[in-house]
């Protein structure tokens, strides 16, 4: 059997899609869902990374962990919102995500671009 056409779950593995989206300009993938949490942190981060930081010093905890100690930094100050900004943040994230789902669509119905830096990488 040739296994060549077969359609593949994970399209990032598959050398053809990743030249069909480089020469087309269009992503692979549609985007994922942010949790509240995240969507605060992307809009809140830089005011409290120096707090993070010192508290991640002081923790003597190796570089390797500081993703997993800063996601657990950025949890707690989260859930010490208040309710309404948490829901707030989590809905705002699923609106996000709703209307970067309905673009991708769209660019995937779409022709490809003929303009040289829609196909920039």
């Amino acid at each position: 059997m040739d296994n060549s056409l077969v359609c593949r779950d994970d399209v990032s593995n598959d050398p053809y899609a990743v030249l069909l989206s480089k020469l087309t300009g269009q992503d692979q993938k549609p985007p994922k869902l942010l949790a509240g949490w995240q969507h605060w942190s992307k809009k809140n981060f830089e005011q409290h990374k120096e707090a993070f930081q010192e508290q991640f010093d002081a923790s003597g905890k190796p570089g390797k962990e500081r993703a997993s100690a800063r996601q657990e930094f950025i949890r707690g100050l989260f859930g010490g919102l208040p309710i309404e900004e948490q829901e707030m943040h989590n809905q705002a994230a699923v609106d996000e995500q709703a209307a970067a789902q309905k673009d991708f669509k769209e660019r995937l119905a779409a022709p490809p671009s003929q303009d040289p830096r829609d196909r920039q990488m």
